[in-house]
Order: structure tokens, then sequence, then C-alpha cells
């Protein structure tokens, strides 16, 4: 396998993850405990400035990077293998893909890293789009609880981006479809793996939020990110 198209699928991976982790922010749930953030002496200009920054802060701090990549290292090793060329490889030479991959991770972490500062403007102004700066800043309070924490947590635990690696021999570009597959998929088993009480008190927060409403919209622009 040469350098250049190893670089190539490690892009093309790192532009769907970056796109499943900008909508996890739109997946999101309100807690039945929260209220309007008292006023303070700041200026409304400078709260308004903030609030979206500290809910994307509140969402990367509890989503689990370390278990997103893991996650995703796992899915590319089981690709490689059902890849002809890779598993003849493979036979000659036992533990081969295992090295790819284990060469890989630290590009893909870079990557990925450099390529969610890049973004994060665009995911602010998604917010701003659709939230006001009252709403961030509940939302952010909640994926600072306990609930919320582990609500990311289980999102993240959930992810596998079997979807984004249907063409991994490909060098075109992650599609829409693959990313909504994974979205999708990655909700999914999320809600699933949930115990019964985290359910009932999301089901109860989600009613208590007007928030929660708009967050359809956020979700689906920011799959769009990439």
């Amino acid at each position: 396998l040469g350098e250049v198209r190893s670089m190539i699928w490690t892009r093309r991976l790192v532009a769907g993850l970056t796109a499943v982790l900008a909508a996890f922010a739109g997946a999101g749930w309100s807690s039945n405990a929260l209220a309007a953030s008292p006023e303070t002496d700041e200026s409304r200009a400078a709260q308004n400035a903030s609030a979206y920054g500290q809910l994307h802060d509140a969402l990367e701090a509890g989503v689990d990077n370390e278990t997103l990549i893991d996650n995703t290292m796992a899915a590319v090793a089981n690709a490689y293998r059902k890849t002809p060329d890779l598993a003849a490889m493979e036979e000659i030479s036992p533990g081969v893909i295992e090295n790819m991959v284990a060469a890989m991770r630290p590009i893909f972490v870079s990557m990925n890293t450099r390529l969610q500062a890049e973004y994060r403007p665009q995911v602010l102004a998604t917010y701003a789009k659709y939230l006001s700066p009252e709403e961030a800043q509940q939302l952010a309070q909640f994926y600072r609880s306990p609930l919320g924490i582990r609500t990311l947590q289980r999102a993240s635990q959930s992810y596998s981006p079997d979807a984004l690696l249907t063409n991994i021999e490909s060098e075109d570009p992650i599609t829409q479809d693959q990313v909504d597959a994974t979205m999708d998929s990655t909700i999914a088993n999320s809600l699933k793996s949930m115990s019964a009480h985290d359910v009932i008190e999301l089901g109860k927060a989600a009613k208590k939020l007007p928030a929660l409403t708009k967050l359809h919209d956020v979700f689906q622009e920011l799959r769009l990110i990439r």
C-alpha cells in the first residue's frame, strides 16, 4: 500500500469523523433541572459572544475522543482485512495490517485535531443561527451535568465508521449518505445502550427545554460540515 493512498484514506476518514462529531451537537437533549442563566454584570454582547463557545466546549469535553479513535482504528483494520490486496499481504506477513493502522493513528489524531479547530467557527455560527445565547448556555449546562456527560459518552462508545468505509479503496470523498448512515446508527445504538432510568430522564428533559425544538435544524445543518 502506497503512502499517498494511505494519506488519502486517512483524510477521508478524518473528514467523515469531523462531520459526525460536529453533528453530535445537534443530537442533544435538555435537562429538567435547567433554568435560564442569571444576569451578570457582563455586557449582553459579551454574554452572546461566549455562550456558543461554552456550548461547544461542553460538548468537546463530554465526547470521549479516545474511544472514537479506537473505534475508528478497529473499523479501519477490519475494512483492510476485507480488501483483497491487503488481505493477501496479511497472509504473507501476519501483522502488517495492525502495523499500518498503528502508524496511521497519530496522523489521524493530528489531522482530526486540526480540522476540529478549523471548523469551530462554522459550528459556532450554526449554533447562533438557531439558538439564542440563553438557550446555548442552558444546553452547555446540561452537557456538563452527569446525565449530559453520560449521553455524550454513550454516543462516543456507539460510534463506528463502518458506513464511511464501504468504499475504502476509492479516492472519492465521503458522501453525505455515508455521514447520515453513520450518524443514524450512532444515535440509534447509543439510545439502545442507555439505562431505562436515563431514557426516562431524557424523555422528561426533552419536554422542558424549548431549544429542543430547534435542535433538529441544528443537527441537519451540522451534518453538512466536513
